[in-house]
């Protein structure tokens, strides 16, 4: 089978080899390559071209020496691989991260440290019926929860609520009856 290329300006002539190419490159999207994929099981011509692609590219790519990426190269990669907004930003997946116990059903996770600014993000997990004891703290330390109910004293905040405790203000207890998330915005604690 021949490749055949329209030669005024390098575009394919027919339309199956620019999607059996762009299919063996990688370089359709999702819904083009799932069209493919789909295509291939009952379009033989199809399956030719896919196949004539691959041996094409195959022997060029089997004369190519391997080169290793630089660190900040492949960390590029990786980031798109991973749908990270940008380089250098920083994501953490819901799945991503430990939770370290810091009281008897009581557990943080840190999401950033912020050393220039002396502070850290994190999500404090209090399982029903636990405590976070008193504190107080140099900053002010932000909560907003995300799921469940925080009780501190008497006032109870729901999914959504946002409280501050400003800095040298004794910070009462913090409970929870039906177990709660919060994302925390404090003063770093080494």
């Amino acid at each position: 089978m021949n490749s055949k290329t329209d030669n005024t300006n390098g575009a394919f002539a027919d339309p199956k080899d620019e999607q059996a190419s762009g299919y063996v490159l990688g370089l359709l999207d999702r819904d083009a390559r799932e069209a493919v994929d789909a295509a291939l099981e009952h379009d033989a011509e199809l399956r030719q071209r896919v196949a004539f692609w691959q041996d094409h590219l195959q022997d060029l790519a089997d004369r190519i020496e391997p080169v290793e990426p630089s660190k900040q190269s492949f960390a590029a990669i990786e980031a798109a691989i991973a749908g990270d907004p940008s380089p250098g930003s920083i994501t953490i997946r819901a799945n991503d991260g430990e939770w370290e116990e810091l009281f008897d059903g009581v557990f943080k996770k840190v999401l950033l440290v912020d050393k220039e600014e002396s502070a850290e993000s994190y999500l404090l997990r209090i399982d029903p019926g636990a405590v976070c004891p008193a504190h107080s703290h140099t900053k002010t330390e932000e909560c907003l929860v995300l799921e469940g109910e925080m009780i501190i004293g008497t006032a109870r905040f729901a999914a959504g609520d946002y409280h501050a405790a400003p800095p040298k203000i004794p910070h009462l207890p913090i409970t929870s009856e039906i177990g709660t998330i919060l994302y925390v915005r404090s003063e770093l604690h080494e």
